[in-house]
């Protein structure tokens, strides 16, 4: 069984909160801010558990570090999980089949691909990561779930409990190459306890149609199969869309000042996305090496963010 802080299996026993699962790779600086501005705009009463995935051990002692500083629960999800996950064979099996149309193209040992390879992926690993989460904290809660990528933050205060109102599912929706329609991982939130058959809601890579996808495909075969949940997917706001405009046509388009700026400080092309009519800002791709310019202002942005009275 995961070791796991004692304060965390007291935190357990206490009465039902919306619960946030962070999932933490090697970005501690994020796990910082995306706490304190949890903190500073989350109107419901929640809890926060972060996954500690690192790899490089001193990022996993950096992740626990701040996690003990903060009183956050955590959760350290052991290296080795990954290659007995049974997620591997099934996504071989998929990417094996002659009919399946991939993007990814992975490593192969003497040309064949192999379940151990596919454990290294990051976009796999992440699976694993989230898929543990659900099974071991999520689906029996009594409260809201709520998905978060390690690079997600609040922006402005709001209530995920009203976002849940008319619908027990909601995230962000992700639009496939060809077409197909599922709920995209940085931002997931549902009530397990409104939900039929909760435990086939998952959030893997999977094929749809014969077409592979990244994190959260798998979303797509448990709506199909239960057309009578109601869901509600946001749409992805990029950066790029306002980039290009001056100040003036951005306040008209309700940005605020920090907003424009940070939308004026990016490099171009910045990648940064904004979710949920700009209550939260995904870094995207904050797991790996970024342009020191991106990562400055995005910070910079943050600071004045959780600063502001």
């Amino acid at each position: 069984m995961n070791k796991i802080f004692l304060f965390l299996l007291i935190f357990t026993q206490l009465s039902a909160k919306i619960r946030f699962f962070s999932f933490q790779y090697n970005r501690p600086e994020f796990l910082e801010f995306q706490h304190k501005l949890l903190k500073k705009f989350v109107l419901d009463d929640f809890e926060l558990i972060v996954f500690n995935d690192a790899r490089d051990p001193t990022l996993e002692i950096a992740i626990r570090n701040i996690c003990n500083k903060n009183n956050i629960p955590y959760v350290r999800y052991e290296q080795e999980w990954h290659k007995t996950d049974p997620l591997n064979e099934y996504i071989l099996h998929i990417l094996e089949d002659p009919r399946t149309d991939s993007p990814f193209q992975l490593d192969s040992v003497h040309g064949k691909l192999t379940a151990e390879i596919i454990s290294r992926y990051p976009g796999f690993r992440h699976c694993h990561v989230i898929q543990y989460a659900l099974d071991h904290y999520g689906y029996d809660h009594d409260d809201i779930v709520v998905i978060l990528d390690h690079d997600l933050f609040p922006m402005k205060p709001l209530s995920i409990r009203k976002l849940l109102e008319d619908a027990p599912l909601i995230g962000i929706e992700h639009i496939g190459r060809h077409g197909d329609r599922y709920l995209w991982v940085p931002f997931i939130a549902f009530d397990p306890k409104r939900f039929p058959n909760i435990r086939d809601l998952k959030f893997h890579c999977d094929a749809i149609n014969h077409h592979f996808y990244d994190t959260g495909a798998a979303s797509y075969h448990y709506l199909k199969n239960n057309p009578n949940v109601p869901y509600r997917m946001y749409p992805r706001i990029y950066d790029q869309e306002f980039y290009h405009l001056s100040t003036r046509k951005l306040q008209h388009l309700g940005l605020s000042r920090d907003e424009i700026r940070l939308i004026k400080d990016l490099p171009w092309p910045g990648c940064i996305e904004f979710y949920i009519d700009f209550h939260f800002l995904h870094y995207c791709g904050g797991y790996i090496d970024s342009h020191p310019i991106k990562q400055s202002a995005v910070l910079d942005y943050l600071r004045r963010v959780l600063n502001k009275e």
